[in-house]
């Protein structure tokens, strides 16, 4: 269920942003967000500590990625602060564009999923 709301969620919000620029514009952010949240997972699970809803993670790491993106919708021009979320003014000049991007979620998903799953013992009630 919350596979699929990210999902849709995702979807939809990549098509409002692509009548905004190029689909690069509308999708480095959303890669970018990814990537961070991924990046997170690995630390907290090399940290020992359980990364329950990878999916949320995901979602709030692009919600963070796109912020600039929501405000540009609500009137707020982009300024230089806004690299703050995840350096979005500076994601378009990494090399490699979207396919760099696209391989840099590709490694750290693989890089997750290849991480043995933290298991929380549980409690007798």
């Amino acid at each position: 269920m919350l596979a699929a709301a990210v999902f849709g969620l995702t979807v939809m919000a990549y098509l409002v942003f692509l009548s905004h620029g190029p689909p690069s514009v509308a999708v480095l952010p959303w890669l970018a967000g990814s990537a961070a949240a991924l990046a997170a997972m690995i630390v907290a699970r090399l940290l020992g500590r359980p990364t329950h809803g990878p999916l949320a993670w995901i979602l709030l790491g692009q919600v963070l990625a796109v912020a600039p993106d929501l405000a540009l919708a609500a009137g707020v021009a982009h300024r230089p602060w806004m690299n703050v979320f995840l350096g979005h003014l500076e994601i378009g000049n990494a090399s490699g564009g979207v396919i760099g991007w696209l391989i840099v979620v590709a490694v750290l998903a693989a890089g997750y999923a290849a991480q043995p799953t933290l298991q929380t013992p549980r409690t007798p009630d």
